[in-house]
């Protein structure tokens, strides 16, 4: 019997049979109950024979951590923050997803990243781009921290999850430019042959199909302009919210990179002294840091701050002390306009120094 296991769950495949069953298991600990039960009851209705038990995610016979939860031991084991979680195969079944997304929003309690995701493309669920949208809303799909893909991808003669190319686009966009995360990956060359349906099926979207039944309900798919290249900029959250830090997805992983950057710098800062030295290294060495982004125009610009007004004196007596960033990113020129217009003047211009 095989296990597979997310975030707070646990539930094991029957070999026997096509669906699988056994227990679900909930840490407390980082779940909210609304939050649990509706992975739960989402399982269920994909047919999923599960069962609740209140004990923790780790198994207690043994004391180890299993699935996603093998997510917050990866920094403290290798020294990597991970900054993109995916599960190709499983990512299309929303509880999988919303368990992926929660464990992306706090890795390691300290860190955050994103989830690059699934729209299943089976018979009877989005088999068509018009549906799209209906499986996002019908889903929960809606949370800033997900990158949506549709539908899956050819190379040559196999059928791949379009998140997993999706990843490594992403991984490769940020390894050519400093490992720093600041660049879309719409208008990117995709590296596949085609898209296709989970049944096989080929799917050529055009330029409108694109726009109007993905990218204009924060879905990413693909275009073929003398190549195939990713095509859509916005997070799943998009088109509930607008807001440049929520929808982008360029960023969305730009502020990641700098958030947790400024943890790894000065987390060895943390049980110091509270005095003005300390300050004014946290302020010095992070403004440092965002004017060699902004060098290197990954952000337009960004400042770090010490406000007295946001640290009153009762706050600093109990050990706490808040410093605040303003950053400006560089949002992706989605639509470029140019006026066209005949000017009669020029050809004439033209036509009277032609004769002179």
């Amino acid at each position: 019997m095989d296990n597979f296991r997310i975030y707070d769950t646990m539930f094991r495949f029957n070999n026997e049979t096509e669906r699988p069953s056994g227990v679900w298991r909930r840490n407390q600990k980082f779940v909210h109950d609304a939050y649990f039960w509706k992975i739960l009851n989402m399982l269920k209705d994909e047919g999923f024979d599960v069962h609740h038990d209140e004990s923790a995610s780790i198994d207690m016979a043994t004391k180890k951590k299993t699935g996603l939860e093998l997510v917050n031991m990866v920094y403290p084991k290798y020294g990597y923050v991970p900054s993109l979680l995916l599960a190709p195969g499983w990512s299309h079944v929303p509880a999988v997803a919303l368990a992926l997304d929660a464990k992306a929003s706090s890795i390691s309690s300290l860190f955050t990243g994103k989830v690059v995701m699934d729209v299943d493309s089976a018979e009877g669920k989005a088999d068509s781009i018009d549906k799209v949208k209906e499986f996002k809303d019908n889903n929960a799909i809606s949370s800033r921290g997900e990158i949506v893909m549709w539908p899956m991808v050819k190379v040559g003669d196999y059928k791949l999850y379009y998140s997993a190319m999706m990843a490594a686009n992403l991984q490769y966009l940020a390894a050519n430019n400093n490992g720093i995360p600041s660049r879309s990956p719409s208008n990117k060359d995709a590296k596949i042959t085609g898209l296709c349906l989970a049944d096989g099926s080929e799917v050529l979207p055009d330029l409108d199909e694109a726009n109007d039944y993905c990218n204009a309900c924060g879905v990413v798919t693909a275009i073929n302009m003398n190549g195939w290249k990713n095509w859509g900029n916005n997070t799943a959250v998009y088109p509930s919210s607008t807001d440049p830090i929520d929808r982008w997805i360029n960023i969305v992983t730009i502020f990641d990179y700098i958030e947790n950057n400024f943890k790894l710098t000065f987390f060895q800062d943390v049980d110091d002294l509270t005095n003005y030295r300390l300050i004014d290294e946290v302020v010095s060495g992070f403004n440092m840091q965002l004017n060699g982004l902004q060098g290197s125009d990954d952000i337009a610009g960004g400042e770090i701050t010490f406000d007295h007004d946001e640290n009153p004196i009762a706050n600093i007596l109990n050990g706490s002390i808040k410093f605040h960033t303003k950053i400006g990113g560089y949002t992706p020129a989605e639509d470029i306009h140019n006026v066209f217009e005949f000017d009669p003047t020029i050809t004439q211009n033209a036509l009277e120094g032609g004769g002179e």
